[in-house]
């Protein structure tokens, strides 16, 4: 909107202030893209929802129309099928028909977490363009224990320990003591990308558990690997499934299919760990609650395994 002013009534604003406006609506863009599913739509990741603002596809049109370029330098390394968004902390994974969005991020800056939730370490999958492995999004703000169910950790793909969030949101916008990811590493080994960071979010409880998540990527499996240091009763690894994802398990339920509705599917296999599907709810915009599942894997001798395999 400031670039589309100073083009309507030139000499209003320095060539230097128009040129740094540029060149930050087009670093946005680009950063804009990469958090994006192949459908076009933001990941959920925090106060995340659809309709809020203009969809993605408008803004990148609007710039378009701007003139204003979204190819300059992103502060992001690329490496093969991999974008490190550095600053913000999240990842983009890309290969073939799969794209990943993971979050090694801080929940937000530290003077101001109030639209932050206890999501740490979590990640959302596309496959052929449908959402597979999602969070569970932001359908309403204020204060209430809906909002809190929300915010917490239960509600996004990650780990649970002893029934505690890994950062401790309370009120409508608020946040106590909270995760900060730690020892990200990438290593190329083979044709596999392994990905790993930890966090210390529960270390606060009297086990002071360490979270730390692998993810290993090859071109037709992604496994995701979480293991706990410290003591603890009961830990569950959560993946929420998009509301068109049909779930199919073998019994007992440690091996299945996720259906998508143009027929292709994914094979999930729990190697470490004992699952079950629960249900759960969705909620990709405000006022917005939809019906889906999870698979939720409780840690066994403080790990879980779970492997997504594709053709």
């Amino acid at each position: 909107d400031l670039i589309n002013l100073a083009r309507l009534y030139p000499g209003q604003v320095s060539v230097q202030q128009l040129d740094n406006w540029y060149e930050s609506v087009a670093r946005m863009s680009v950063w804009l893209q990469t958090m994006c599913h192949p459908d076009g739509q933001i990941a959920l990741f925090n106060d995340a929802a659809f309709d809020i603002a203009p969809a993605p596809a408008e803004l990148f049109s609007y710039a378009e129309r701007l003139a204003v370029h979204n190819n300059k330098r992103l502060n992001r390394t690329s490496s093969g099928n991999l974008i490190q968004l550095p600053e913000s902390g999240y990842l983009r994974w890309q290969r073939g028909p799969v794209v990943a969005l993971l979050d090694a991020a801080p929940i937000g800056p530290d003077y101001l977490p109030g639209h932050a939730h206890a999501d740490t370490l979590s990640f959302e999958l596309s496959f052929y363009g449908q959402r597979v492995v999602v969070n569970g999004g932001t359908s309403c703000y204020g204060n209430s224990q809906e909002r809190l169910r929300q915010r917490g950790t239960a509600a996004h793909s990650t780990v649970v320990v002893d029934g505690q969030d890994s950062s401790e949101v309370w009120g409508g916008f608020r946040v106590a003591r909270r995760a900060y990811p730690e020892i990200l590493q990438l290593q190329y080994m083979d044709d596999q990308l392994h990905i790993e960071c930890a966090h210390e979010g529960y270390r606060r409880l009297p086990g002071r558990v360490r979270h730390r998540r692998q993810w290993l990527f090859n071109d037709k499996t992604l496994q995701v690997i979480d293991c706990l240091d410290g003591c603890f009763d009961s830990a569950q690894a959560y993946f929420h499934l998009h509301p068109d994802i049909v779930v199919q398990s073998d019994e007992p339920p440690q091996t299945g299919w996720f259906l998508l509705p143009d027929g292709q599917r994914m094979r999930w296999q729990v190697n470490m760990g004992n699952a079950t599907i629960e249900s759960s709810t969705y909620h990709p915009r405000f006022g917005q609650h939809q019906p889906n599942h999870c698979l939720v894997v409780q840690l066994s001798s403080a790990q879980s395994q779970v492997c997504f395999t594709w053709t």
